[in-house]
């Protein structure tokens, strides 16, 4: 009986052993696979930020379309595309004027909208909003269907940023889709449209002012009140 019961330990200590080992050799292969991964994630980063960079200020049309070909092929891959796509933003956060408007150029003719709206379909509200933020940033007008869509989202993140990037995307014409989808508008939103109007000049239609003023959503109608007194009616 002593001899089976030292066989028993020997064996759970070999199997102990044994999963031991085969569990820190995945902990080394999933810590050397990250490193790795962040390492050349970094290098296709800075060598896309050198090619912005160069795309941006230079004024030889021909270097200037090698440029545009280098960035056309590395968005081609998802991952590279990602990092293209995340660098565009960054530099439209920075940058107004004709840098602003190079880097909408290139997210539309690259077709990167593809990765926002992947991001909006997503499960995670994080995501939906960095998908909202992508579209209305890059002007991509053929993505209101998705922001309208969210405007009853359940998540109280994603309706915050799907009514402003919709005014953001259309302006007058975005804050008629959200009259059209009543709903408690946050201090945030409210502040957040009415900075969007005020930075873009536009006329508002005597039909668009009857919309406006026959929503129930009493936020809206305060907007429109707003909108009355600051901008010309045609």
């Amino acid at each position: 009986m002593r001899i089976f019961g030292d066989q028993f330990i020997f064996d759970i200590t070999i199997t102990l052993l044994i999963i031991g080992a085969i569990f820190f050799s995945i902990l080394i292969y999933v810590r050397g696979f990250y490193i790795l991964s962040n390492k050349i994630s970094e290098q296709h980063k800075s060598v896309i930020q050198d090619l912005l960079a160069l795309y941006v200020n230079n004024i030889d049309t021909d270097e200037k379309q090698i440029i545009h070909n280098k960035l056309r092929a590395l968005s081609k891959k998802e991952l590279t595309a990602q990092i293209l796509l995340n660098e565009l933003m960054d530099v439209l956060d920075n940058f107004s004027g004709k840098t602003a408007n190079s880097v909408i150029e290139l997210y539309h003719q690259f077709q990167l909208h593809r990765l926002s709206i992947k991001k909006i379909k997503d499960e995670r509200w994080s995501k939906k909003i960095e998908g909202i933020v992508e579209i209305s940033s890059m002007e991509y007008i053929d993505g209101e269907k998705y922001l309208i869509n969210l405007l009853n989202h359940s998540n109280k993140h994603v309706r915050r940023h799907a009514k402003v990037g919709l005014v953001e995307l259309k302006k007058i014409k975005g804050l008629i889709d959200i009259s059209k989808a009543p709903s408690i508008m946050s201090e945030w939103t409210y502040i957040s449209i009415l900075s969007i109007l005020h930075r873009y000049p536009f006329r508002l239609e005597k039909t668009e002012l009857k919309e406006l003023e026959n929503s129930t959503d009493q936020s809206i109608i305060n907007l429109t009140n707003h909108i009355k007194k600051h901008h010309y009616l045609d």
